[in-house]
């Protein structure tokens, strides 16, 4: 082979580094990366409670509900041209974050049903 070419023997220090086992992340930087996700996961629950009994169950959910809005990731190539493309990495990262919102608010849903059944929450003893 040329010296110098794809695939020559300068890069075999680069080919051994891509073939060598990663090895499974620390916890700590696994909490460390999701640091914004558990502490919503762990504030939003409370705030839920708080404001449900403080404005009742029904207007907190229409309070969420109008909080939750869609992102259209459909950018135009040139103004007044009306043409149109799909962003793919802001697709991929709303997708991402999607996928962590869905995993927060899965976590939020089972903590308030944990403490309806703990009876915190609902419970008619006064």
């Amino acid at each position: 082979m040329i010296p110098g070419q794809p695939g020559g023997p300068q890069n075999l220090p680069e080919l051994a580094r891509a073939l060598t086992p990663v090895s499974r992340p620390n916890p700590l930087l696994i909490a460390w990366r999701w640091r914004y996700e558990l502490v919503l996961a762990a504030g939003l629950p409370t705030a839920s409670v708080f404001l449900a009994r403080a404005v009742g169950w029904a207007t907190a959910a229409s309070i969420a509900g109008s909080l939750t809005a869609s992102v259209a990731i459909v950018r135009e190539a040139s103004p007044g041209t009306e043409l149109y493309y799909l962003d793919v990495e802001v697709w991929r990262a709303t997708r991402r974050m999607r996928l962590r919102v869905v995993a927060v608010l899965v976590v939020i849903l089972l903590a308030v049903l944990a403490l309806m059944a703990g009876g915190y929450i609902g419970s008619s003893s006064s």
